[in-house]
């Protein structure tokens, strides 16, 4: 992003001391709450939030992460946290607009047909703001359209820049005419992960907006550096607050800080740097910012500072030049800005003040425009023409019917009886009501397709200006039933237009500006002729049966009646196999979750059977209960409106084993052959193979062999306890387990033989127990005197065999430490003899 950057680390953001403000009332008597009523009191608190520090992590929507996705930008869940930075009855308390020489600009735009992107914590649609100026926008905290300001930061910053002038409420905002396009990505508390400002950027640029003001910053990261990038690439300028933590450690805050954003600072009433607006060779230009009033949400107005005020001032600048010079660049308007600013400081650019103030009356000029004195009042008891300085909204349909609100001056002198006092393009309105001096309000008569010039007329002529009213024709969509399109979008729908033509040609189609929406969600729109355009599908989180709708720039037609059905996406699931019992607790991995219908029991099944339960925890996830199910692999499918999404899962019944009083090991270790139950584990050792039963003993993994279709031989090693725990597991489902008892034997004999004399010396080995602690050794159960020469899982013991009453052959034994006699094993055979 060029040399600009030097520092990557937000700092905390000071917070301007608080100071309790007093004004007077406008309208006399002490201050009061400005609202319907009239009066002011000034906010005792001065906006800009203490900025986290740069360690401090927030979370990332998932929303955030899929738009910053759509552009190849990879972001973690946890990303670095920003912060926000802190006649119209109150027109004469607002220095600000006087110190950019706005009034002057304004004779010459007003920012009509200019879209600007409020990347901060939403814009709310106060009275300021009304008569559709706040569009429809993103929320990337919670789902919404950008209107749920539940901080009132984003609001304020969008009055300075765009309230209505000259409609009996509140404030003049530099840029009155334009439309703000609202992305929030700073909560209730004022917190905002960096990354989500990112992905307000793309969004916002791919959503028309034509310039952005972001009054909110932190520190660099590489999805906010390639977001910022985006929009250059797009030529969409940028101003963005520097910070407000100059008199702590002075850090400028991202995006303020890069090469193609203006950097903007803060000044006072007497053009002084404001004490906590940051410094440094980052700060472009500088904006009034100290004690600036702007509309909260509840319809009334406070006086707030920062770095965060003085932005909008700088973004509405830019938005009169783009819509006076709409071809102008992004590199070009930041030089004009610059270029024009008012010197402050040192003599040239300086650290404190950047360029200077910014002048909007000097853009303008330097753009080619021609500005009058709005100073200029005529002289008592003199009429002169009207004036026309902007009309909202801006485009309707041509049917007529549109009921608009015209601003300018001079309206008071229009005959009310005359239809003609008020025209568009020539037709009389349908009818119209002078509401002020400076405001009026209009239906309009049906028009034909194009820009139909307003004009106001009294006994001495027509208005000045040039503003003009769009007439739309509302346009239908029409396209073959059946289409399917990918959630991650891209699908191309051919639409036939209905209800009017789109253009001759692509220039044509352009100067048009059809735009379409997917069910929510905005979609790209290119020309094949002049009844023919091609509806690209867009990403979606909500996969559903959608209508495509065209808007003819801004006049939205009627709904299509075929939809786009979005089929959702399941990429895995989480645990990929089950018991066949049911009751696991599973999670689906995909896409379009949001078209699930959390209400309908089928809309997740599992081999043909509802869920237990489910919940769609967001667009990606959803929790859902297995219901009991037969052996094998079966289908997860969840259905919507739009399609399904099938993947499979393996249902695995948990196998089982029955434990007689025969199952036993062997101290020492070996096999046990067991029952297994319920069904089978395969007719065949290959079978056995393909069901993948391993099982465990104890901790330690043993390997089953398949002896037939009810049992299994499983190997133990040897062991000095009890008892083992077997586990037997059906490809990783695991059955009950079953404890298998050791039991103590002879390992073997020195010698196997003596006369039935006894008296000869032999060593027994034996295991099972504490074999050190082994006891009543016998000889075909004749007790024998024993003696142990050794300690470990086998000992042995040094035994004098005793005399037997007769040749023949009988067994050694004993008795564990545990109180559990030894079990005959072949190693423990002994012959008696009756001769030597």
């Amino acid at each position: 992003m060029g040399t600009k950057k030097q520092v990557l680390q937000a700092a905390a953001l000071a917070t301007a001391t608080a100071a309790a403000v007093t004004l007077a009332n406008p309208f006399g008597g002490p201050a009061a709450v400005a609202g319907a009523a009239g009066g002011i009191a000034v906010d005792a608190t001065i906006n800009g939030l203490n900025a986290p520090s740069a360690t401090r992590q927030v979370e990332l929507s998932a929303d955030a992460q899929a738009e910053l996705a759509g552009h190849g930008i990879s972001a973690d869940r946890a990303t670095p946290a920003a912060t926000i930075l802190g006649t119209d009855p109150y027109r004469n308390l607002q220095y600000g607009f006087d110190a950019i020489q706005a009034p002057y600009a304004n004779t010459a735009s007003t920012g009509t047909d200019v879209v600007v992107g409020v990347i901060d914590s939403g814009v709310a649609r106060v009275d300021d703001l009304a008569g559709g100026r706040v569009l429809t926008g993103k929320d990337f905290v919670a789902s919404g359209d950008g209107s749920n300001d539940q901080n009132g930061h984003g609001t304020g910053v969008a009055s300075i820049l765009a309230a209505t002038t000259g409609n009996g409420v509140g404030i003049a905002g530099v840029a009155p005419s334009v439309r703000i396009l609202p992305v929030r990505v700073c909560n209730a508390a004022g917190s905002c992960p960096v990354d989500a400002i990112a992905a307000g950027i793309t969004w916002a640029v791919d959503h028309g907006a034509q310039v952005l003001n972001i009054s909110v910053g932190g520190a660099s990261t590489d999805a906010l550096t390639a977001a910022v990038a985006y929009a250059e690439s797009k030529g969409v300028p940028i101003a963005a607050s520097v910070g407000n933590s100059a008199e702590s450690d002075n850090v400028v805050l991202y995006p303020g800080g890069y090469d193609t954003v203006l950097g903007v600072g803060a000044v006072d009433e007497n053009k002084v740097r404001a004490s906590f607006s940051e410094y440094g060779t980052q700060v472009d230009v500088v904006a009034p910012g100290m004690k600036i009033l702007e509309a909260d949400l509840n319809n009334k107005f406070i006086y707030s500072s920062g770095t965060s005020q003085a932005a909008p001032y700088v973004a509405g600048t830019m938005a009169l030049a783009k819509a006076y010079q709409p071809s102008i660049t992004a590199a070009t308007l930041r030089t004009t800005v610059t270029g024009t600013a008012t010197d402050l400081g040192s003599s040239g650019r300086d650290d404190e003040y950047g360029a200077g103030l910014v002048n909007a009356a000097a853009v303008l000029t330097k753009l080619g425009a021609t500005l009058t004195d709005p100073t200029v009042t005529p002289s008592p008891g003199t009429t002169t023409a009207p004036v026309v300085g902007g009309v909202l909204p801006l485009s309707g349909t041509t049917e007529g019917g549109t009921t608009v609100t015209v601003n300018g001056s001079g309206f008071s002198s229009l005959d009310p009886a005359d239809p003609s006092a008020v025209t568009f393009g020539g037709v009389d309105a349908a009818s119209f009501t002078v509401l002020s001096n400076s405001r009026l309000t209009a239906v309009t008569p049906p028009g034909v397709n194009g820009a139909a010039t307003i004009v106001t007329t009294n006994t001495i002529g027509g208005s000045t200006g040039k503003v003009a009213f769009t007439y739309r024709a509302p346009l239908g969509a029409e396209f073959d039933a059946g289409i399917t399109a990918k959630v991650a979008g891209g699908t191309v729908v051919p639409v036939t237009v209905t209800g009017g033509t789109v253009g001759n040609n692509v220039k044509e189609f352009a100067a048009e500006k059809i735009t379409a929406t997917v069910g929510d969600n905005a979609a790209t729109v290119i020309w094949t002729d002049p009844t023919h355009v091609k509806v690209t599908a867009p990403v979606t989180q909500k996969a559903a049966a959608t209508t495509i709708t065209l808007i003819h720039d801004g006049v939205a037609g009627p709904a299509s009646t075929a939809t786009v059905g979005y089929a959702p996406v399941t990429n895995f699931v989480t645990p990929a196999k089950v018991s066949s019992a049911g009751g696991t607790t599973v999670m689906l991995t995909g896409s379009g979750y949001l078209g699930v219908d959390g209400d309908d029991p089928s809309a997740v099944t599992f081999g043909g059977v509802p869920a237990t339960s489910f919940r769609v925890k967001s667009a990606t996830q959803i929790v859902a209960v297995t219901p009991p199910g037969v052996n094998g692999t079966l289908p997860v499918v969840v259905t919507t409106s739009g399609g399904t999404a099938s993947l499979p899962i393996k249902y695995r019944t948990p196998i089982d084993v029955t434990v007689t009083a025969s199952s036993v090991v062997k101290a020492t270790g070996g096999t046990v052959t067991l029952e297994v139950t319920p069904g089978t584990i395969g007719a065949s050792a290959k079978e056995f193979t393909a069901e993948l039963v391993t099982a465990t003993v104890g901790t330690a993994k043993a390997a089953p062999v398949w002896v037939d279709a009810t049992h299994v031989k499983v190997p133990f090693f040897g062991s000095t306890g009890d008892s083992a725990t077997l586990t037997l597991y059906h490809d990783g489902i695991a059955g009950t387990p079953a404890a298998i008892a050791y039991v103590p034997v002879v390992v073997g004999l020195s010698a196997n033989t003596d006369t039935v004399a006894g008296g000869r010396k032999i060593n027994v080995k034996v295991a099972g127990g504490d074999v050190a602690k082994a006891v009543d050794f016998a000889f075909g159960g004749v007790p024998a005197s024993c003696t142990a020469t050794g300690r470990d899982v086998s000992t042995i013991y040094s035994c004098v065999v005793p005399a037997a009453a007769e040749a023949g052959s009988t067994w050694v034994s004993f008795t564990s430490s545990t109180g559990v006699a030894s079990r005959y094993s072949t190693a423990a055979t002994f012959a008696y003899t009756d001769i030597d």
